[in-house]
């Protein structure tokens, strides 16, 4: 996983993260995918994971429970690292 710290998190940092994840499994023929889950309720890293070519594979739903009673949903994503179309900077 990968958390950036909130003073940080308008400033390139999570995006620069992936970016290099992704550029080094690329140059590792032997993998060819990278998945990840987000909890649904996270907009703003969903949305970031997307820009950079995760696509959204499904849905669990209720899969958390936060201690006021609320609960929230995980979505699977995924990059095919194959793919050099995806992952722009």
């Amino acid at each position: 996983g990968i958390a950036v710290l909130e003073g940080w998190r308008v400033a390139g940092v999570g995006r620069a993260l992936l970016l290099t994840t992704i550029a080094w499994c690329r140059a590792h023929q032997q993998i060819e995918r990278l998945t990840l889950t987000c909890m649904a309720g996270n907009a703003a890293g969903a949305g970031l994971y997307e820009s950079v070519g995760f696509r959204r594979e499904g849905r669990m739903h209720n899969a958390i429970r936060y201690g006021n009673g609320d609960y929230d949903d995980i979505l699977a994503m995924a990059i095919d690292v194959r793919s050099r179309e995806q992952a722009g900077g």
